[in-house]
């Protein structure tokens, strides 16, 4: 009895098909893994911001103020050697650095109230932005909710809940977009036969180009962090970490030796002020 081979066809379209499919998984894979490298990125930066804020801010706002009162001295100075009466100077000095004394003290008081540093805010959101983010929150918060994981994805569902609340809360539209992309289910592109092959391919193409721009604009903005004062910061303390160095306290020294010679020189112009003030009394 002659046995008999089985002869299976493969459409080649199909496997053209199949190919793209695994090229747009990849894609939204890199996507995810773009957001979450440049979301970690942004908080380490945040960190090292935050740590050199709290080391120096107190020196920074003696500085300014030590620079500004010498600024009012001068003017004092130059004044009292035109012959300008005393009530006049101090009205002048006042009038002159009003607007600097404003801008200084609530500085202070944005500093004091809250010692972070202040990030760069993201621009309004639109009705239909609003709409999206909430849309777009509502969906990921189901998927990735730690309530709905099993033991193995719960981990990762806290992690990922987490990076999800807090692109929530400071309105990060773009952040939730491309955790939505990364996290798209590619399958039902190859597996709707409601539509021809040809069909399936042409919108996977489009899907694909669409992901596409998703990962250059994420190329785009690790390279505009990368050459932010923040990331520069972080780089040196960095590098300043492995050799064993604490960064931050040598910043605390090169600043308070600027603040010691600004005092030195504030002193110094009131001193100088102070004496044509006593020999023009005197006259």
């Amino acid at each position: 009895m002659s046995s008999s081979a089985l002869i299976v066809f493969v459409d080649p379209r199909q496997v053209e098909l199949d190919q793209l499919l695994a090229e747009l998984q990849e894609m939204r894979q890199q996507v995810m893994t773009m957001t979450l490298n440049l979301e970690s990125l942004k908080t380490e930066i945040f960190n090292v911001e935050c740590e050199y804020h709290s080391r120096l801010s107190e020196s920074y706002r003696e500085l300014e103020e030590t620079r500004l009162s010498s600024q009012e001295f001068s003017l004092r100075l130059r004044l009292i050697r035109e012959g300008v009466i005393a009530e006049e100077i101090e009205s002048r000095v006042v009038a002159c650095f009003k607007t600097a004394r404003k801008r200084l003290e609530k500085q202070n008081s944005a500093d004091e109230s809250d010692p972070s540093p202040t990030s760069a805010s993201s621009p309004p959101l639109t009705t239909d932005q609003k709409r999206q983010l909430q849309q777009i929150y509502l969906k990921l918060a189901k998927d990735y909710h730690p309530d709905k994981s099993n033991s193995i994805c719960f981990a990762r569902n806290i992690e990922m809940m987490t990076r999800v609340n807090r692109a929530y809360e400071e309105r990060d539209l773009q952040t939730l977009r491309r955790i939505q992309e990364g996290t798209a289910d590619s399958t039902y592109h190859a597996l709707d036969n409601s539509k021809s092959i040809d069909k399936r391919k042409r919108k996977l193409i489009r899907t694909m180009r669409h992901t596409k721009q998703f990962i250059n604009g994420l190329n785009v903005e690790v390279e505009r962090v990368k050459v932010s004062e923040g990331y520069q910061l972080k780089t040196r303390f960095e590098v300043a970490r492995k050799n064993g160095t604490d960064l931050f306290r040598g910043l605390v020294r090169d600043m308070q030796r600027k603040v010691n010679r600004a005092r030195h020189h504030l002193d110094t112009l009131r001193q100088q002020f102070n004496h044509r003030l006593q020999m023009s009394s005197k006259n």
